[in-house]
């Protein structure tokens, strides 16, 4: 089986786009929903409009994104056609306008998206701008990495593809940067959320220490699917796999599914780490945790004063029932279980 053509790559690249991009459109529209309702609280209304803000960028660059693949394909594939080798050298000019187009709008979604990252890590921290130093750099490092790559683009010679000497050191260090922005803010992240769940565990009804949803609310909020995609983008690039073109035009939609559930999760005030970002109140916060019943004894001693006073005479019989809180001195254990719901 020989290697992967240009082409072909192309094809399935375009394929499995359309399908993430579908379902990116779907999750942006529940986004909306779930922002435009929360508009209407004072409160939470400056987190909404950010949200609805960065979910809208990131939809109207996959829509950019999207036409320009499918002008790129009716000019590939049926301008093209019965010209022999012609497709190859197209889809190989890195020059092409449509192409450089195309790269800027993969770049700018790409920084939207990492920025996105390292805004969820600030709140996630409470708010702590000294965890994001590190990853703040090395955004800025992405920016100027993705951007100059951009440039090189229209520099490169005709038919040569993206492994030319002149590309690879800024597309290289583009993917290298954005990967590791994203590996130390998704890990940083997730261990926060995991800290968290492990110590509410035991006053959750019917919790589990390993269940699956955990599992799945850490890779959520944590975007650790855009991390392990952007991981393959950069190994089929180091290895100058024609692949690249699937994991590349995959990205795009991606980016903006990983964004739009942290969006709706966060939406819908299920995320433990987005108090601040939802305004939800103490009780509010409180009440998130359903709390198990806790059974408490009572010691109740109550001793009779007339029997050691004048107000009457004690005759030292014994008392008919054991226990009866009016003879004297008595000692009764009552339990009662108190419901930590009500």
């Amino acid at each position: 089986m020989g290697a992967l053509s240009i082409g072909n790559a192309e094809v399935a690249a375009f394929w499995l786009e359309s399908i993430l991009f579908g379902a990116f459109a779907v999750l942006y529209c529940i986004a909306v929903k779930i922002m435009l309702e929360r508009l209407a609280n004072k409160q939470k209304r400056r987190t909404a409009q950010l949200m609805l803000a960065t979910s809208t960028t990131m939809f109207v660059l996959a829509i950019g994104h999207m036409s320009l693949d499918v002008t790129r394909a009716l000019e590939a594939f049926v301008g093209l056609s019965g010209q022999p080798g012609a497709l190859d050298v197209f889809l190989a000019t890195l020059n092409n306008p449509t192409h450089i187009a195309k790269t800027f709008l993969y770049v700018t979604q790409t920084m939207v998206g990492d920025t996105f990252v390292i805004y969820r890590l600030c709140i996630v921290w409470g708010n702590n701008i000294w965890i994001t130093v590190l990853p703040i750099c090395l955004l800025i490092g992405t920016c100027m990495a993705g951007y100059g790559a951009c440039f090189e683009l229209t520099r490169a010679p005709k038919g040569q593809g993206p492994f030319t000497p002149n590309t690879k050191p800024w597309v290289a260090g583009f993917f290298a940067l954005s990967l590791c922005t994203n590996v130390i803010a998704t890990t940083l992240i997730a261990f926060r959320v995991w800290r968290s769940s492990y110590r509410v565990r035991n006053f959750r009804q019917n919790a589990s220490k390993f269940g699956t949803s955990r599992v799945l609310e850490t890779i959520i909020q944590s975007a650790a699917i855009y991390s392990v995609t952007l991981a393959t983008l950069l190994g089929t690039y180091a290895g100058n796999s024609a692949a690249l073109y699937i994991a590349l035009d995959s990205l795009q939609p991606i980016i903006g599914i990983v964004f739009t559930l942290i969006i709706i999760r966060v939406g819908l005030g299920n995320s433990k780490f987005s108090d601040e970002q939802t305004g939800r109140s103490t009780q509010e916060r409180l009440d998130e945790f359903a709390m198990n019943p806790v059974a408490i004894n009572v010691l109740v001693t109550r001793r009779d004063d007339c029997a050691d006073s004048d107000c009457g005479q004690y005759d030292g019989s014994i008392p008919e029932k054991a226990g009866d809180i009016e003879a004297g001195n008595s000692t009764v254990h009552a339990p009662h279980v108190i419901d930590t719901k009500a």
